[in-house]
């Protein structure tokens, strides 16, 4: 379950590229703006939907028209100066955060992992692996669980119904918004389920017996007369 775990949270981590096609593969949320309208520009064609996937260092901005080319615009959050918005910029202050957060569950997992393995051998498994095992284990799940909610929260549920954004160099379109979540959020929240699995197999597997008597043996020594 661990393995698991860890290889669900890479996949997440992978949203702190700033590639665009890394980015659309495991977005963390997603908006789809639908009813799209025009705002500056007249004689533009005007796209069929755009699609936003947020990522933690960037946000893919995807635009499909009906009878051009689609179009795909990179953003970074780095090169975001200002939202021009309230919810764009806690979006952004909350993206850029949770990548270090993200990447430090990750890792955090890896000693995890040992632990595990410590504790699956009866003669390396003793108190202290399991109270260590069980104290790792809570502290990421506190993390990723806090991480989840808090970008939840900031990037897709308090987002309005109807958003401006901009297209190419200066195309305003404006439109009817719905959000959800993306694959990387996805994963990681898979993650954190198991994570709660493992917690629940560390609280219920006992140290074993032996262990538990190595502090009472009562060594016998038996002298033995000439």
């Amino acid at each position: 379950m661990t393995i698991v775990s860890l290889a669900l949270s890479i996949v997440a981590c992978f949203a702190v590229s700033e590639d665009g096609d890394i980015v659309k593969n495991v977005a963390w949320a997603t908006g789809e703006l639908s009813n799209v309208v025009n705002k500056n520009v007249s004689d533009a064609e005007v796209p069929l939907e755009v699609t936003l996937h947020i990522g933690l260092s960037a946000v893919v901005q995807e635009s499909k028209f009906d009878d051009s080319a689609d179009t795909s615009q990179t953003i970074k959050w780095d090169d975001v100066d200002t939202c021009g918005a309230d919810y764009c910029q806690d979006c952004k202050d909350t993206a850029t955060g949770t990548a270090s957060t993200a990447i430090i569950a990750c890792v955090t997992k890896f000693p995890a992992g040992g632990l595990m393995v410590k504790r699956r051998v009866p003669r390396t498994d003793c108190y202290f692996f399991k109270f260590m095992s069980m104290v790792s284990t809570f502290m990421g799940l506190i993390t990723l669980v806090s991480s989840l909610l808090s970008f939840s929260d900031d990037c897709w549920t308090s987002f309005p119904d109807s958003i401006e954004i901009v297209v190419g160099d200066n195309m305003i379109l404006s439109g009817d918004a719905s959000y959800s979540a993306g694959p990387g959020f996805l994963c990681l929240l898979a993650a954190v389920f198991f994570d709660c699995f493992v917690a629940l197999v560390h609280i219920l597997t006992p140290v074993p017996k032996d262990e538990q008597d190595s502090g009472n043996t009562v060594v016998q020594v038996k002298h033995v007369g000439a």
